[in-house]
């Protein structure tokens, strides 16, 4: 009998199969769910003796492992042979070392499977090494400096907010998170500083061999700068428009590189606004299955023999005309460790294409969106450069010289293939789309063009870019400050601690983040150096290679936290009761009245016996996790009293402020009490942050490690309106008059639905012709700023007669349902009117995502899928649009509006054209 260890449960089943195929019942593969040691939870664990030259750490068995530890110790001893196949990284050769070690193992081999495929398997499964011991240094060195900097400075920190009595507590600090946040913060503070100013600029249309083109000014002018505008518009209305130079000219462009794991979360981010901790549990899970390479790499390398495949498949599907005739390779930054080849499929075939996936292996929808964008990604890494005309023209108008560039795909190359999702991965936070259409007619040098227009509009300079999810992890990547294996935790780590928020996408810094980082600027500056996280990874890397010694590293970051103890007086608070524990102890006092010696002030371990000793009968309840400790409520957090369990939710207090219209401090306990009990409480008339009332039943969640109150949104009944009823009355609030409210509100609503009815069309309950022409008369009225929109199916009447008017009905449905999902996400706040068969008016309050807006509802309809029998068929949409309208001028506005659909049309479809 052979034994085979791997880390993932996932994937015994997996190579298991692989094993018995060729080995019949030889082997038996066992999973450790991960780390079997650690660092304890609630202590430093780690001594270090600078003159004895020892590094003392404490590794405890993870919790729910020794079970799997003795399993794995009695098959082992019965085993000819061990095969530990844990992850090809830094945390999966501590996890061989560990299972060696503590599960006595002596005759074994470390393999390593790059892919869970019958190939690599049975390449792999016999040539095996030892543990490296100095990749096992380099896991154990950045644990050690992660503990003694994370543990030390984030009690200094805390303590040092409630000597100042701030109004923030902070959640702790680390060596990875705290430049990070200091990155964004910076940044935050550039932006804040940028001064808007609004300038002028001008641009010119012309019209040329029925082609309509624009230029840009290459100057702007202040708004004390009115005559030299004025000046420049008389040179430009009195002087003819020469053309003074005129370059013809391709250009070819390579697809992008091959997915590594920052490009990959970058990628799902903007495809399909999967957060990185979700994109990399995906990927894992693709990976377990054996469908694509290891997904944690920094690497662009695509190996030979999977290349020739990559080459092989597109000759066969797709011609001779797209595959390259030599071999395309890519070449690493100089920071890349090369460990792995790129994230790629395992296979090439047919079998194996995301439309045939479903027969071979059931994914979900969001396992395929992420398998399909890998397989296409890397397909196109082996296919001809699609071509581009990008001529260039100059204009002379009275000494002044305008410019443009043609930008215009004549040859489709690689983006015949999926192009718009391809370049939809790689596109920035504000770009425009990278492959915007700019087509210019041919000229003579010297020729006299005509001028369509002369239009002079408001321009404000670029502020700095605030950093959106996926470019901040790319930043971060390229700084060489993260790497693949701690990328998809960094930004949830920062948002589950309170110091940044993620709005549309983009990373905005809290108060309490900024108030962290400023501290860490003033006090611990080597912490927040970018240079210094990236001269970290290189260290690390040195020590793999062995080229180092890890406590040489242990010992540099063990005296910068030493001296900053020093500076802080942090030992003579090691024998006394922190502030945070003084706090409780007063309140215990004061709600139990009862008198203390002075000496549980000044003793440690006093204290902790006090609190101990007094803190069950002043708790809110059993804990719901541990089901052994009770929950205490703390300084704007509940936490379990028992050291081992680890459940707390911080800032219960702004879910309150938040939500409640109407709530004090014996309502707050009574629905903690009866929350810890029943699991969830049903709360009527609670408010959001647009003030609109909703009723829900307040439930806890665990999303990774922190606990979070959310809402369940179901019918409530009596016996739960009854638990409601007395939580209310213990705090004296009048729930009578809140269900009173609420039942009015409920009747408000049925009317409305009643009156909507009349105003709704029945297929999609987008608002009818009737509704707008009553709005168009109201909107006259007023004084609002508008942005307008016309969304029109393209070639909808194909669709009708192809597949049928229900068919038809379902995709005009499904617009409708797109147009609304992005209403919501952008929060505007206006209503969408079917104006025809396929054609939908979208008029909003004025917003400067309008755009954005647009583009997403342009982007979800043309990667939709519809499947008629077992047909499939896309469809998509042109798209005009005007900005800024006077609500008095609605009526002009939308016919602009419509005319830029025309424009759409006649440039291709799949457009969106501005009016002006």
């Amino acid at each position: 009998m052979k034994l085979l260890i791997v880390e993932s449960p996932n994937k015994v089943k997996t190579i298991k199969k692989i094993l018995d195929k060729h080995f019949p019942n030889e082997f038996i593969v066992k999973a450790t769910k991960g780390h079997i040691l650690n660092l304890p939870v609630n202590e430093l664990g780690v001594n270090i003796d600078k003159r004895k030259d020892r590094i003392y750490a404490k590794w405890v068995i993870e919790k729910g492992k020794k079970k799997i530890i003795e399993e794995i110790k009695t098959l082992a001893k019965k085993a000819e042979m061990v095969y530990i196949a844990t992850d090809d990284d830094r945390e999966g050769e501590k996890i061989a070392y560990d299972v060696v070690n503590k599960c006595d193992i002596k005759n074994y081999k470390r393999v390593v499977f790059l892919e869970i495929t019958e190939k690599e398997i049975l390449k792999k499964i016999f040539d095996g090494r030892k543990v490296d011991f100095n990749i096992v240094n380099a896991a154990i060195s950045r644990r050690l400096i992660d503990r003694i900097i994370g543990y030390p400075i984030s009690t200094i920190i805390k303590e040092d907010f409630y000597r100042q009595k701030k109004a923030y507590i902070p959640r702790g600090v680390g060596r990875v998170i705290s430049p990070s946040l200091h990155i964004i913060v910076d940044l935050e503070k550039k932006i804040e500083s940028f001064v808007v100013e609004e300038h002028k600029k001008v641009k010119i249309k012309y019209l040329k061999d029925g082609v309509l083109f624009e230029v840009n000014s290459p100057i702007s002018f202040a708004p004390e700068q009115k005559k030299e505008l004025d000046e420049y518009l008389s040179v430009l209305n009195s002087n003819p428009h020469i053309v003074s130079f005129y370059k013809q000219k391709t250009e070819d462009k390579n697809p992008p590189k091959p997915l590594t794991t920052s490009t990959l979360q970058y990628g799902a981010w903007y495809l399909y606004r999967f957060k990185p901790k979700k994109t990399m549990k995906l990927a894992q899970e693709l990976f377990e299955r054996g469908l694509i390479t290891y997904h944690r790499t920094d690497s662009v390398r695509i190996s030979e023999s999977a290349i020739k495949e990559i080459m092989d498949f597109i000759y066969k599907y797709y011609g001779n005309e797209l595959v390259v005739s030599q071999p395309r390779f890519y070449k690493n930054s100089s920071n890349a460790q090369d460990a792995h080849e790129a994230i790629r499929p395992t296979y090439f075939n047919e079998d194996y294409s995301p439309e045939n996936i479903d027969k071979i292996e059931n994914l979900n929808e969001d396992l395929k969106k992420l398998y399909e964008f890998i397989w296409y990604r890397t397909l196109v890494t082996q296919m001809k450069p699609s071509t581009y005309d990008v001529s260039k023209v100059e204009i002379n108008v009275g000494g002044n010289e305008f410019k443009t560039q043609s930008n215009y795909r004549i040859i489709d190359g690689w983006e015949k293939i999926k192009g718009d999702i391809i370049k939809a991965s790689i596109k920035g936070d504000e770009d425009e789309w990278r492959d915007k259409v700019v087509k210019l007619p041919e000229f003579q040098i010297g020729e006299e063009l005509e001028v369509m227009d002369i239009i002079v509009y408001d321009y404000i300079p670029h502020r700095p870019r605030r950093f959106g999810v996926g470019r901040f992890i790319t930043y971060l990547s390229n700084h060489n400050i993260a790497r693949p294996s701690t990328l998809d935790s960094i930004i949830e780590n920062l948002e589950n601690k309170g110091y940044l928020s993620i709005k549309k996408g983009m990373l905005f810094s809290e108060n309490l983040g900024r108030e962290v980082d400023s501290w860490l600027e003033n006090n611990v500056q080597w912490l927040i150096d970018i240079e210094l996280a990236k001269r970290f990874e290189e260290e690390l890397d040195l020590i793999e290679k062995g080229e180092m010694g890890y406590k040489e590293l242990v010992y540099e970051y063990y005296n910068l936290v030493k001296k900053l103890e020093k500076k802080f007086n942090i030992s003579s608070l090691r024998d006394v009761p922190t502030t945070a524990q003084k706090k409780l102890i007063l309140k215990i006092i004061k709600d139990k009245n009862i008198e203390v010696d002075k000496s549980v002030f000044k003793n440690k371990k006093l204290a902790e016996i006090f609190i101990n000793t007094h803190l069950n009968s002043f708790s809110l309840g059993k804990c719901p996790i541990c089901k052994k400790g009770n929950i205490i409520k703390q300084d704007n957090r509940l936490y379990c009293n028992n050291k081992n369990c680890g459940f707390v939710i911080f800032n219960y207090k702004q879910f309150f402020e938040k939500f409640f219209d109407n709530y004090n401090e014996i309502l707050i306990d009574e629905f903690f009490k009866v929350l810890f009990k029943h699991k969830k409480v049903y709360i009527p008339l609670l408010k959001n942050k647009e003030g609109k009332e909703f009723d829900a039943f307040v439930k806890i969640s665990k999303k990774e490690k922190f606990y979070n109150l959310i809402f369940e949104f179901a019918e409530a009944k009596q016996e739960d309106i009854e638990v409601t009823k007395e939580i209310y009355n213990k705090a004296g609030i009048d729930i009578e008059k809140i269900l009173l409210k609420q039942k009015i509100n409920k009747l408000e609503k049925e009317r409305r639905v009643l009156e909507d009815a009349v105003l709704k069309d029945g297929l999609t309950r987008a608002f009818n012709r009737k509704a707008l022409e009553e709005d168009i008369q109201k909107f006259k009225y007023y004084d609002l700023l508008l942005d307008v929109a016309f969304i029109d199916a393209d070639h909808f009447k194909k669709v009708n007669d192809t597949y049928g008017h229900d068919m038809g009905d379902e995709v005009l449905k499904s617009i409708v349902d797109v147009i609304f999902e992005k209403i919501r996400k952008f929060h505007l706040k206006g209503r969408v009117y079917r104006y025809g068969g396929e054609e939908f008016l979208v008029i909003i309050k004025s917003s400067e995502v309008f755009k954005d807006f647009l583009e997403e509802i342009r982007n979800a309809l043309q990667n939709k899928k519809y499947k008629y029998n077992n047909e499939e068929f896309t469809v998509t949409a042109s798209i005009g649009y005007v900005k800024n309208c006077l609500s008095k001028e609605i009526e002009n506005c939308i016919k602009k509006a419509d005319e830029g659909v025309y424009e759409s049309k006649k440039a291709g479809r799949n457009r969106i054209t501005f009016m002006q």
